[in-house]
């Protein structure tokens, strides 16, 4: 599986040509005014770490010295984009580039970030989560228990709350599902956990499986129009018993679906951990990639696998994708590069050309977007 790219810069290895010098597409946003507008943030730039650019004729909106942590994109229902972590655990910044205001870390550099539908932006790290206002102000802040050992996803829920999902070792009361520890061994395994508009616990799961890690999550809508939360993981065979799955030989890839007040709805068993992705409307994407073709599967409500579309970046030299995307009216907008087999050295890699794509939901299609990236 090729990730989803909210990471930060990445060098090149092997051959430093032109194959090599697009640099690292790093995250994503459309503008909420104006549709056509897309917002990409691009590291390894000319003149800075990292720069917000404007993909239609590449002005740039905003560089910054980037601090290694992993950069997202958020389009505001007023214009502009926020930028979380590159400096600031988060910045927003209007449509003509100007700085509006800008949040610091906690105790820990680095987080997750999520822009809810009430326009407030939650920011979680593993030792607490706080919320902001459109214009920048505190709304909360909450400690999270010492147990959680990390967060892999922060989702916004269609009611003004957040998810979170990560891995615990110790007590996570009151939730520790799944066969008990041996003794003198502390429970461990992953978690997923449901917070109101004010930081308040809805409800939640965690699982005593060590063997298991939740690597993607999205919010969708059920069949009867009610949201869900829907992971996908993957871990050893004993992990698929403590979700209703038969066991399975080596290891095995699932993908569940959670209700607001975290009861398991559904569980499957996939072929391979793709990047899970909800359209604005909650409709269920998953995105792999293969050489240089992005591959798209539309999921039904129930995590079944129904049409499919591929998009073909260029299939020449080429080791596979990289991509970040972002949620839109029915649809994503998907940005990324090649990763290029460079020549000369071997095993050696480095990044290509970008891509950015218009993926729509009904019916399932995918075309290129204009774009002057390189």
């Amino acid at each position: 599986m090729v990730a989803a790219l909210l990471i930060a810069a990445a060098g090149c290895k092997g051959d430093a040509g032109s194959a090599c010098a697009a640099g690292t597409l790093a995250a994503v946003a459309v503008d909420a005014q104006t549709p056509s507008r897309t917002y990409v943030a691009l590291t390894s730039v000319a003149g800075a770490a990292y720069s917000i650019l404007d993909a239609s004729n590449l002005s740039t909106l905003w560089s910054a010295t980037d601090d290694g942590t992993s950069l997202q994109l958020f389009a505001p229902s007023t214009g502009g984009v926020l930028v979380a972590n590159g400096g600031a655990a988060a910045r927003r910044i209007d449509a003509s580039g100007a700085p509006l205001w800008s949040v610091g870390y906690g105790d820990v550099v680095g987080v997750l970030a999520a822009l809810t539908d009430t326009g407030d932006l939650a920011v979680v790290d593993p030792q607490s989560i706080r919320c902001y206002g459109s214009d920048g102000t505190q709304l909360w802040d909450e400690a999270l228990p010492a147990s959680i050992g990390g967060v892999s996803a922060l989702v916004a829920d269609r009611q003004g709350g957040v998810w979170l999902v990560g891995t615990f070792t110790g007590g996570l009361s009151p939730w520790v599902a799944a066969a008990p520890s041996p003794t003198g061994v502390q429970p461990s395994g992953p978690f997923v956990l449901h917070l109101d508009g004010q930081g308040d616990e809805i409800g939640g799961g965690a699982w005593n499986l060590p063997a298991l890690a939740f690597h993607q999550a999205a919010e969708a809508m059920d069949a009867d129009g009610a949201p869900m939360l829907v992971v996908t993981g993957g871990g050893s065979e004993v992990v698929a018993p403590a979700f209703g799955l038969p066991a399975a030989a080596g290891e095995v890839a699932i993908a569940a679906a959670f209700g607001s007040g975290g009861q398991i709805l559904w569980s499957r068993t996939i072929a391979s951990v793709p990047d899970l992705r909800a359209d604005a409307e909650g409709n269920l994407l998953a995105l792999t990639s293969s050489t240089g073709a992005l591959s798209v599967d539309r999921w039904d409500s129930d995590g079944n696998p129904g049409s499919s579309v591929a998009f073909v970046v260029d299939a020449t030299n080429r080791v596979g994708l990289r991509w970040a995307a972002a949620p839109v009216a029915r649809g994503l907008v998907v940005g990324g590069e090649e990763i290029v087999a460079a020549d000369g050295e071997e095993d050696a890699s480095c990044n290509g050309r970008h891509f950015l794509v218009q993926l729509t939901t009904d019916p399932l299609a995918i075309e290129a977007l204009p774009s002057r990236l390189p």
